[in-house]
């Protein structure tokens, strides 16, 4: 079971970040500093979500100088360490710059993948190694979900429980029957059609497509 609690050490080793100070508060703001998605608060599963879907991270209260990261993940086994298998394909690692002024509101939006290539966002070597997640796994245990979308601060602030947000992610099961691919393959600018035996050279450099 993720606790916010159990988490926030653990996170301080993620390389988008730095070392933070686990006792620091935020920095001067009007009110107190929340983060929700999809009007949940933390902790609170974000449900019957579809295979793949930008959610938006609500900002109340950031203090000047903090910058936010929101990361969609796989739980660790052991679910009081960092997350080290996370998506970071096109829209799905969101990062919100620190600004020299407090922001009352801000919205970062992140994509939310059911399926997902997971690599370390703090890999301690140069090799990057990774591995398929399927959110949609069933962990057997009810209180806990295969994936969830991690928000917190970014460089000092890494560790600081005061930006810490957890979202555990609850997909619609995929389809039973999915639909079809289709190719269309084109060779010296002609469309290949079925049965089609295109004729080819040795000598000679043909385009192809598909």
């Amino acid at each position: 079971m993720i606790t916010v609690r159990s988490t926030v050490t653990a996170l301080a080793g993620l390389g988008l970040i730095g070392a933070g100070l686990l006792t620091a508060g935020p920095a001067a703001a009007e009110g107190p500093f929340n983060a929700t998605i999809a009007g949940q608060r933390t902790m609170t599963p974000l449900v019957n979500l579809v295979q793949s879907s930008t959610q938006t991270v609500a900002v109340q209260n950031l203090p000047a100088g903090v910058g936010l990261y929101a990361l969609n993940c796989k739980v660790p086994a052991d679910p009081r360490q960092a997350p080290t298998v996370c998506d970071q394909s096109t829209d799905a690692a969101a990062y919100l710059p620190a600004v020299g002024q407090a922001r009352a509101t801000a919205t970062m939006p992140i994509k939310v993948n059911a399926e997902f290539w997971g690599t370390n966002p703090n890999p301690s070597t140069g090799v990057v190694t990774g591995e398929s997640v399927d959110c949609r796994v069933s962990t057997g245990d009810p209180r806990s979900t295969t994936c969830a979308v991690y928000v917190l601060g970014a460089g000092r602030d890494s560790a600081n429980p005061a930006y810490l947000r957890i979202f555990p992610t609850v997909f619609l099961p995929a389809k039973a029957t999915r639909a079809n691919d289709a190719a269309t393959i084109t060779v010296d600018g002609d469309v290949v059609k079925r049965g089609a035996k295109p004729v080819l050279k040795v000598d000679r450099a043909v385009p192809f497509r598909v």
